[in-house]
Protein backbone atom coordinates (compact mmCIF):
# COMPACT_ATOMS: atom_id res chain seq x y z
CA UNK A 1 0.00 0.00 0.00
CA UNK A 2 1.23 3.47 -0.83
CA UNK A 3 -0.90 6.47 0.11
CA UNK A 4 -2.02 8.47 -2.96
CA UNK A 5 -1.94 11.70 -0.92
CA UNK A 6 1.49 11.04 0.57
CA UNK A 7 3.74 9.16 -1.86
CA UNK A 8 6.55 9.22 0.71
CA UNK A 9 4.76 6.87 3.08
CA UNK A 10 4.10 3.18 2.59
CA UNK A 11 3.03 0.32 4.77
CA UNK A 12 6.21 -1.71 4.39
CA UNK A 13 9.74 -1.18 5.57
CA UNK A 14 12.94 -2.93 6.55
CA UNK A 15 14.86 -2.35 9.76
CA UNK A 16 18.52 -3.00 10.50
CA UNK A 17 20.14 -3.32 13.90
CA UNK A 18 22.66 -5.21 15.98
CA UNK A 19 22.47 -7.55 18.92
CA UNK A 20 25.98 -7.07 20.24
CA UNK A 21 28.05 -7.63 17.11
CA UNK A 22 25.37 -9.74 15.41
CA UNK A 23 23.64 -7.87 12.53
CA UNK A 24 19.90 -8.45 12.20
CA UNK A 25 17.15 -7.38 9.84
CA UNK A 26 13.41 -7.12 10.42
CA UNK A 27 10.84 -6.78 7.64
CA UNK A 28 7.40 -5.29 8.27
CA UNK A 29 4.53 -5.19 5.77
CA UNK A 30 0.90 -4.28 6.27
CA UNK A 31 -2.04 -4.69 3.91
CA UNK A 32 -5.18 -2.79 4.71
CA UNK A 33 -7.75 -1.07 2.48
CA UNK A 34 -7.45 2.07 4.61
CA UNK A 35 -3.68 2.07 4.83
CA UNK A 36 -3.39 1.06 8.50
CA UNK A 37 0.13 0.15 9.50
CA UNK A 38 -0.37 -1.36 12.93
CA UNK A 39 -1.52 -4.59 14.56
CA UNK A 40 -5.16 -3.87 13.56
CA UNK A 41 -4.30 -3.91 9.87
CA UNK A 42 -6.23 -6.42 7.74
CA UNK A 43 -3.04 -8.44 7.17
CA UNK A 44 0.49 -7.97 8.38
CA UNK A 45 3.79 -9.76 8.32
CA UNK A 46 6.89 -9.46 10.41
CA UNK A 47 10.03 -11.42 9.86
CA UNK A 48 13.39 -11.22 11.60
CA UNK A 49 16.63 -12.66 10.28
CA UNK A 50 19.45 -12.87 12.81
CA UNK A 51 23.22 -12.91 12.27
CA UNK A 52 23.10 -11.73 8.64
CA UNK A 53 26.79 -11.14 8.03
CA UNK A 54 27.04 -12.01 4.35
CA UNK A 55 25.01 -13.05 1.32
CA UNK A 56 23.63 -16.57 1.48
CA UNK A 57 20.71 -18.62 2.73
CA UNK A 58 19.38 -18.14 6.26
CA UNK A 59 17.00 -20.72 7.71
CA UNK A 60 14.36 -19.36 10.06
CA UNK A 61 14.52 -21.67 13.04
CA UNK A 62 13.00 -19.61 15.84
CA UNK A 63 9.73 -18.15 17.07
CA UNK A 64 8.14 -14.71 16.97
CA UNK A 65 7.62 -15.14 20.71
CA UNK A 66 11.38 -14.68 21.25
CA UNK A 67 12.68 -11.22 20.37
CA UNK A 68 16.05 -12.36 19.08
CA UNK A 69 15.15 -15.44 17.04
CA UNK A 70 14.90 -15.76 13.26
CA UNK A 71 11.23 -16.15 12.41
CA UNK A 72 8.36 -15.37 10.03
CA UNK A 73 4.89 -14.32 11.21
CA UNK A 74 1.93 -13.58 8.95
CA UNK A 75 -1.38 -12.52 10.49
CA UNK A 76 -4.74 -12.56 8.72
CA UNK A 77 -7.33 -10.52 10.61
CA UNK A 78 -10.77 -12.00 10.10
CA UNK A 79 -12.55 -9.45 12.32
CA UNK A 80 -11.69 -6.91 15.01
CA UNK A 81 -11.60 -9.76 17.54
CA UNK A 82 -10.32 -12.70 15.53
CA UNK A 83 -7.19 -13.41 13.53
CA UNK A 84 -5.11 -16.34 12.30
CA UNK A 85 -1.36 -16.45 12.83
CA UNK A 86 0.77 -18.31 10.31
CA UNK A 87 4.29 -19.08 11.50
CA UNK A 88 7.43 -20.87 10.42
CA UNK A 89 7.80 -24.27 12.08
CA UNK A 90 11.39 -25.51 12.25
CA UNK A 91 10.16 -29.05 12.98
CA UNK A 92 8.40 -29.17 9.60
CA UNK A 93 9.22 -27.75 6.18
CA UNK A 94 11.96 -25.13 6.65
CA UNK A 95 11.37 -21.48 5.82
CA UNK A 96 14.36 -19.55 4.54
CA UNK A 97 15.62 -16.22 3.25
CA UNK A 98 18.23 -15.95 0.55
CA UNK A 99 20.11 -12.66 0.91
CA UNK A 100 21.46 -11.83 -2.54
CA UNK A 101 22.84 -8.31 -2.09
CA UNK A 102 23.55 -5.47 0.30
CA UNK A 103 23.27 -1.74 -0.30
CA UNK A 104 25.64 0.56 1.59
CA UNK A 105 24.02 3.64 3.11
CA UNK A 106 26.16 6.74 3.11
CA UNK A 107 27.17 8.05 6.55
CA UNK A 108 25.71 5.00 8.30
CA UNK A 109 26.76 1.56 9.46
CA UNK A 110 23.33 0.32 8.30
CA UNK A 111 23.03 -1.58 5.03
CA UNK A 112 19.98 -2.13 2.89
CA UNK A 113 19.46 -5.64 1.57
CA UNK A 114 17.60 -7.62 -1.06
CA UNK A 115 16.82 -11.20 -1.93
CA UNK A 116 14.08 -13.79 -1.80
CA UNK A 117 12.23 -16.00 0.66
CA UNK A 118 10.28 -19.26 0.49
CA UNK A 119 8.80 -21.98 2.61
CA UNK A 120 5.66 -23.10 4.39
CA UNK A 121 3.87 -21.17 7.12
CA UNK A 122 1.56 -23.08 9.43
CA UNK A 123 -1.54 -21.86 11.22
CA UNK A 124 -0.43 -21.59 14.84
CA UNK A 125 -3.57 -23.36 16.11
CA UNK A 126 -4.32 -25.69 13.18
CA UNK A 127 -1.22 -27.18 11.52
CA UNK A 128 -3.37 -28.68 8.75
CA UNK A 129 -3.96 -25.08 7.56
CA UNK A 130 -0.84 -23.74 5.85
CA UNK A 131 0.42 -21.18 3.34
CA UNK A 132 3.12 -21.95 0.80
CA UNK A 133 5.31 -19.07 -0.33
CA UNK A 134 7.43 -20.04 -3.29
CA UNK A 135 8.68 -16.80 -4.85
CA UNK A 136 8.73 -14.05 -2.23
CA UNK A 137 11.08 -11.19 -3.06
CA UNK A 138 12.27 -8.08 -1.25
CA UNK A 139 14.55 -5.10 -1.78
CA UNK A 140 15.17 -2.47 0.87
CA UNK A 141 17.73 0.04 -0.39
CA UNK A 142 16.98 2.18 2.65
CA UNK A 143 16.29 0.69 6.09
CA UNK A 144 14.90 2.09 9.35
CA UNK A 145 12.47 4.46 7.58
CA UNK A 146 8.80 4.14 6.68
CA UNK A 147 8.87 7.71 5.34
CA UNK A 148 10.69 7.17 2.03
CA UNK A 149 11.27 10.89 1.41
CA UNK A 150 12.60 11.74 4.86
CA UNK A 151 16.04 10.17 4.63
Amino acid sequence: YQDEDDICRSTFFGAFGHLGTMPMYTIYAYRDPEGRDDYLSENFLRSRIMDVADTGTYRLDGSYENDFDSYFLFVVRESAEESKRYINDPANEPFSFHVKEFFPIQYSDSRGFGGSFSGVLYNEHDPTDSLIISQGAFTFGIVNYDDHCGF
